[in-house]
């Protein structure tokens, strides 16, 4: 029979305009050696996979059609080689499914010989632990006489098993019977490899995020949980999906808190940071530092959400000890400037009561007359209340810097804090004999701030301001308390200033002022200033010292004003 003229198809075409003929005459080309399998994949753009079916089907129709009649029959002889110059492991079996040719590249892979693969033979070139599932499945494939595939490891003459990619067609007579089976063997060693390997790398990066010590997920750009570390979920008991269910883990107090700032981040696409509690599936919360990034694409859009959520129970309640810690320092603090004005204190309170006693003893001389007269002991009592009342407010304000009370933030009028600290050091102003100042104006926008706090900070640096003055001549001795209003970083701010006339502090001192123990009095302990620095900071406000352009230092504190606390 004469060979049919072969078309030179290695011209581009689109995969969808091939029609059968021009299939057929491709496959022939590739299976005859005239071009390469890539070099026609690479011309006609067509995938590996796509010209390897055409080629089965070429097979497994008997060199017959591919969806159309076509002309394309060939002598044995020339199939026979064609088959053998395959570049790939070709086999065809019986309508049953018992192997019957073998092309010479399968059988010198193998290192089995045609009569030792024919029938079942073939099965002892598997891995052995791969026949059971082979066989099986092959058997599946011919039952449904559909074409099928299925991947397992062939072992080669040498030896070694590589992974082969097992793909086989069904071939039907006229008469629609089925008469072979035709089938290709593709060594896929390299790609199971690389699969294997980004399998691995998968699992390893899941490791190491389930290992990390922290709660891990990705949350998709709608806020829906997508993926989690093992501990997220072993300690949630559960994942809520969306943010409406994240009610049920988080702490009640915190919920519309979060709620509000998570929604925030997703409107504007900044990193969302907070602290808040979430309950554990034994019950308990703890607190949990969380963050979370945002993966953007090309465009700039928001892809997904990854979140760290790191457990910071064990420090917020090192922070819970300290705080009491500092309270019960601070109070102590107090107790400590209290002593120093002990006779500041005591004057304070023995004045308006001797003018108690005094009006007292008057009121019963007058009723020993026989007309007492009674508007003078009217005037009298009325005085009596008063001095009692003045002694009582005294009284009140020690008791305040005695007690031992939890921070308590109020709105403030820092103009009342510096009336009832100069209420304290009057006399001992006078004993000191300085002269105290206030300079303050007629409004000052309202603080948030705990009252005896702030009262101790004040008391403080008067304190220490009057110290300063002992060492300069009494004329000079005057301290002065001022207050104005300021900007911060664009914050609003209320400073205080305590200014005095004594000796002032060099640079070198006031770097250290405000550490803990250090002190430039030979019998101080060096924790007031370092105390009331604290209280400042747990404020919100800053306390630094500057030096005066004459003799002394000025000592001055600032904190926000009431809005702009609550804001921050």
């Amino acid at each position: 029979m004469a060979q049919r003229p072969v078309k030179n198809l290695l011209v581009p075409r689109p995969a969808d305009r091939w029609t059968a003929a021009q299939k057929a005459d491709l496959v022939l080309q590739v299976l005859r050696g005239d071009t390469t399998r890539t070099d026609a994949c690479r011309v006609h753009a067509l995938e590996t996979s796509l010209l390897d079916d055409w080629v089965e089907r070429f097979l497994a129709a008997g060199t017959g059609t591919l969806g159309e009649a076509v002309d394309t029959t060939l002598p044995t002889d020339e199939l026979r080689t064609i088959l053998d110059k395959i570049p790939t492991l070709v086999w065809r079996s019986d309508a049953g499914g018992a192997a019957e040719l073998f092309n010479r590249r399968w059988l010198e892979y193998t290192g089995l010989s045609v009569d030792q693969a024919a029938g079942g033979g073939w099965t002892a070139a598997l891995h052995p632990d791969d026949v059971a599932r082979v066989v099986a499945k092959w058997g599946v494939i011919v039952a449904s006489r559909q074409p099928g595939h299925l991947e397992a490891r062939l072992r080669g003459a040498d030896g070694t098993y590589r992974w082969f990619l097992f793909r086989a067609a069904p071939s039907f007579d006229a008469d629609g019977n089925l008469v072979h089976w035709f089938g290709t063997n593709t060594d896929i060693e390299e790609s199971k490899l690389a699969g294997e390997a980004v399998r691995q790398s998968e699992r390893d990066l899941r490791l190491i995020v389930d290992c990390l010590p922290g709660l891990v997920c990705t949350l998709g750009a709608d806020g829906e949980v997508e993926t989690f570390n093992r501990r997220l979920l072993d300690y949630l008991g559960r994942i809520p999906p969306g943010m409406g269910e994240w009610a049920l883990v988080l702490h009640p107090d915190d919920h519309p808190r979060v709620i509000e700032e998570w929604s925030r981040a997703m409107e504007t696409g900044e990193p969302y940071e907070c602290q808040h509690r979430l309950r554990g599936a034994d019950g308990t919360y703890r607190w949990f530092h969380v963050r979370a990034l945002p993966q953007r694409d090309a465009e700039g859009g928001i892809v997904r959400w990854y979140a760290l959520l790191s457990d910071i129970e064990d420090r917020k309640r090192v922070e819970r000890t300290l705080a009491e810690s500092e309270l019960e320092l601070a109070r102590v603090s107090r107790l400590v400037t209290m002593g120093e004005l002990t006779a500041s204190i005591a004057h304070e309170v023995n004045q308006p009561l001797s003018a108690v006693v005094n009006n007292a003893n008057a009121c019963y001389v007058l009723t020993e007359q026989g007309n007492p007269p009674l508007e003078e002991i009217r005037e009298a009592l009325t005085e009596i209340v008063d001095d009692a009342e003045r002694a009582s407010a005294v009284i009140a304000r020690v008791r305040q810097l005695a007690t031992k009370a939890p921070l308590e933030r109020t709105l403030l009028d820092l103009r009342d804090v510096v009336a009832d600290v100069f209420a304290l050091a009057r006399h001992e102003s006078e004993r000191r004999r300085v002269t105290l100042r206030s300079e303050l104006p007629e409004t000052l926008p309202a603080v948030l701030g705990d009252r005896v706090q702030l009262q101790q900070v004040l008391l403080n640096l008067v304190v220490n301001g009057m110290e300063a003055s002992s060492a300069v001549d009494e004329p000079r001795r005057v301290l002065t308390v001022a207050g104005r209003q300021a900007m911060r970083d664009g914050t609003p701010e209320v400073v205080v200033s305590v200014r005095d006339a004594g000796v002032g502090v060099i640079a070198e001192q006031a770097a250290k002022l405000f550490e803990a123990f250090y002190t430039t009095k030979p019998e101080g302990m060096g924790m007031g200033l370092a105390i009331s620095h604290s209280i400042i900071v747990v404020h919100g406000g800053r306390l630094w010292v500057e030096p005066n352009d004459g003799p002394g230092a000025t000592f001055l504190f600032s904190l926000p004003e009431a809005d702009a606390g609550r804001s921050s």
